[in-house]
């Protein structure tokens, strides 16, 4: 099954339409060779992957935001003193960043999803971010967990964890091998890759 669902996927080309792009899932494997044959920058996660390729797609030039430090400038941002105004460039989840934020928070600070975001990132200095922004950020961002009294959201590059996770909650009995399956038959599907849509899926088959 899964290998008839992957070839009837659209090839993945810098022609391909957007829309069609976002609908499907790609294996990073797939992402990777794309942006080696547009040389395009070929390091980061995934979630990084696809949205270099998707800017690609979407217009056409390359958007080298994330790259891999070659210089003083990418140093780390904890190695300089931290304050509110400093710009965020090269962001550690490291000792003197926690120091930083339990010094501007309070000693309940933790890092948290929204930090972990940034983590490892090369950011454009053009978008001038400051650590007095992460701050709002991370604040807001407990807040919102707070108000809406739900679990924390897992990002769109933890498809495969969030579907795992729910699969379990609404299949009582089922092994993990029969998840994996599951898995497999709903993620190169268009659309969402979500365990509500796997339901809606199960009786959808591929053209001939």
């Amino acid at each position: 099954m899964c290998s008839d669902l992957l070839m009837k996927r659209p090839k993945l080309t810098k022609n391909i339409d957007i829309k069609t792009f976002l609908d499907y899932y790609w294996l990073k494997s797939e992402l990777i060779q794309f942006c080696k044959i547009y040389k395009l920058n070929t390091t980061g996660n995934k979630f990084d992957l696809l949205k270099r390729v998707q800017y690609f797609i979407e217009t056409g030039n390359k958007n080298e935001t994330i790259s891999k430090p070659n210089s003083q400038k990418y140093k780390k941002d904890s190695l300089n003193k931290l304050d509110k105004n400093s710009l965020v460039l090269n962001y550690k989840n490291d000792k003197k960043t926690r120091e930083f934020f339990i010094k501007e928070i309070g000693s309940h600070f933790q890092f948290n999803d929204y930090l972990r975001s940034f983590n490892n990132r090369i950011i454009d200095i053009n978008n001038k971010i400051t650590y007095g922004d992460l701050i709002q950020g991370w604040i807001t961002y407990e807040n919102e967990k707070k108000s809406l009294n739900i679990e924390k959201e897992i990002g769109k590059q933890f498809e495969y964890n969030q579907f795992m996770r729910d699969f379990f909650k609404n299949e009582k009995g089922k092994n993990r091998q029969e998840a994996i399956e599951a898995w497999n038959f709903v993620k190169f599907l268009p659309g969402k890759r979500d365990y509500d849509s796997y339901k809606k899926k199960l009786t959808w088959r591929p053209r001939e």
